[in-house]
C-alpha cells in the first residue's frame, strides 16, 4: 500500500476483514507468515504500539464517546494535530454528551469518531464502516474529504457502502470465489 490510495476492503463476515486490519497495526504481530513492511521496516521490527498512538488512526464502526462535551471528544488524546474539519462534518452544535453517546444519533456518533481520527492527522488511516450511519449529504462529505486528504496518507477503508467505488484508487475483494 502506497500513500495517495484510498483502499477499500472488501468481504462477507467472516472472510478476515478485521483479522487482516489487526495483523496490519501490529495486533497479531507473530500470528502471521511473511513481511509487513512499514516505511520499508518489517512491522516486528517496530514500536507498533507507538505507531497506533502516533501515526495510525482507527475509526471504529461503533466509535466509543465519552461524556463530555464534542471538543472533549475530538480531542481527547495528547495526540491530536489538527482543528479543522469540523464544519465540514458536524454541521450542527450538540450539547453535551452523556454515557457513551445518550442523547445523540448514531449518525452524529460516527461524525465525532471521524473528526478524532482527523484530528490525530495520522500518516495512516482505517475507517471500518465509517459511513454506515451516516445520510447521503454526509457520507459524500466523508469521502470528499478523504479524497482531498490522501495525498500524504495511506487510508484503508472497510465497507459495504456500493458508492466506494467511486472514492478508492484500490478495492481488495476478500470473498472466496
Amino acid at each position: 500500500m502506497n500513500k495517495g490510495n484510498i483502499y477499500c476492503i472488501l468481504g462477507e463476515n467472516g472472510s478476515g476483514k478485521t483479522t487482516l486490519i489487526d495483523i496490519l497495526i501490529g495486533l497479531f504481530i507473530d500470528e502471521y507468515e511473511g513481511e509487513i513492511l512499514y516505511n520499508h521496516i518489517n512491522i516486528k521490527d517496530i514500536d507498533m504500539v507507538k505507531q497506533r498512538a502516533c501515526n495510525i488512526s482507527i475509526l471504529e464502526q461503533d466509535p466509543y464517546v465519552l461524556e463530555g462535551s464534542v471538543e472533549d471528544n475530538i480531542y481527547s488524546t495528547e495526540y491530536y494535530n489538527v482543528k479543522k474539519y469540523r464544519q465540514r462534518i458536524l454541521d450542527k452544535e450538540l450539547g453535551n454528551i452523556y454515557s457513551n453517546g445518550i442523547g445523540i444519533s448514531g449518525g452524529e456518533k460516527q461524525k465525532i469518531g471521524i473528526l478524532r481520527m482527523l484530528s490525530k492527522d495520522s500518516d495512516v488511516m482505517i475507517l471500518d464502516e465509517p459511513t454506515s450511519a451516516l445520510d447521503q449529504e454526509s457520507r459524500y462529505a466523508v469521502w470528499r474529504l478523504l479524497k482531498e486528504i490522501k495525498k500524504e496518507k495511506i487510508i484503508i477503508v472497510i465497507s459495504h457502502d456500493q458508492n466506494i467505488s467511486q472514492f478508492a484508487d484500490q478495492i481488495i475483494n476478500l470473498d472466496k470465489k
